[in-house]
This record gives structure tokens, C-alpha cells and sequence, in this order.
């Protein structure tokens, strides 16, 4: 990756760190159907909630997103579980305000670097948060968090 990417990437980590610290808590949906993400985001709402992640496990997911962002405009809503760099661009086009990865793959990293959205990609071992640290970036998720000690790994 060049130093153009790596500025960008840490140029925009301010940006995710902001967004993350203001939702306090970000709760993780997989959908079995767009009226159900409506559903449960309307009531993560009205709970103080104002921000979410829809995972890209199920069929229904990025038209969740896209409905959750006409109807819901106030909510910020992420995409998560994006493997690729055709789910990202595919996440951009149905309006995820930004992306989460379970893992970074260097072809990720790289469509990371050239998305305009805050992101956080997902690491499992120290060397592979330092090589994202490497690159810019300073928010990371831990996954799978349990599977490598979790808060244990941390301290």
C-alpha cells in the first residue's frame, strides 16, 4: 500500500473513533428480513440507541440497510462482516454509513484505504494489529474475541 492510502486510512480514524465513542454501545443485527432490521432498529431507537451494525450473513442485508437508512435517517447504520471488497463497494451503494470486517485481507485493506466511509477492520493476533496499525489505522476489532482471550488477549 502507498503512503497515500495510509494517510487517507489515518486521516479518517479520528472520524471512526468519534462515531464508535458516541454510540456507547453498538448493537449487531443479523436479519432474517428487512421488516424485521425496521422493527428492532425503530426499538433500538426509542431506547436512546443511535447507531447499529447489520451483518452480511443473510440474503435480506443490504436491502435492511438501505430501508434502515430512508426510514431511519437519524440512525447510523454499518455494515458488518464484509469479506471483500465487492460486499464493501456493495455496502457503500445501499448507504452503510460504515464498515466493520471480521478480518483484513490485503485486498480489503486496500479497499479500505480507497472508501470514503470509517471503518473498522477486524484483527485476531498481535501482528495483525500492528500490521493495521502499520497502515493507519487505530481502531480495530478484536474477533473472534472469546476464540483468542478476549479481554485476557488485551491486557
Amino acid at each position: 500500500m502507498d503512503a497515500t492510502r495510509t494517510a487517507a486510512i489515518a486521516e479518517r480514524q479520528p472520524r471512526t473513533v468519534e462515531m464508535l465513542r458516541s454510540f456507547g454501545i453498538l448493537p449487531i443485527l443479523t436479519v432474517a428480513s428487512v421488516e424485521q432490521a425496521l422493527a428492532q432498529a425503530e426499538a433500538l431507537l426509542r431506547g436512546g440507541l443511535r447507531g447499529l451494525e447489520v451483518t452480511l450473513r443473510t440474503p435480506p442485508a443490504l436491502d435492511a440497510i438501505t430501508a434502515l437508512k430512508r426510514s431511519l435517517p437519524e440512525l447510523k447504520v454499518g455494515a458488518g462482516t464484509v469479506l471483500a471488497p465487492e460486499q464493501l463497494r456493495a455496502a457503500e451503494h445501499a448507504g452503510a454509513d460504515f464498515i466493520v470486517t471480521p478480518g483484513t485481507t490485503e485486498s480489503l485493506r486496500e479497499a479500505l484505504a480507497v472508501s470514503v466511509l470509517p471503518s473498522v477492520p477486524g484483527a485476531a493476533t498481535p501482528s495483525e494489529l500492528m500490521t493495521l496499525a502499520g497502515y493507519g489505522f487505530r481502531v480495530a476489532k478484536l474477533f473472534p474475541a472469546s476464540a483468542v482471550g478476549g479481554l485476557a488477549m488485551l491486557k
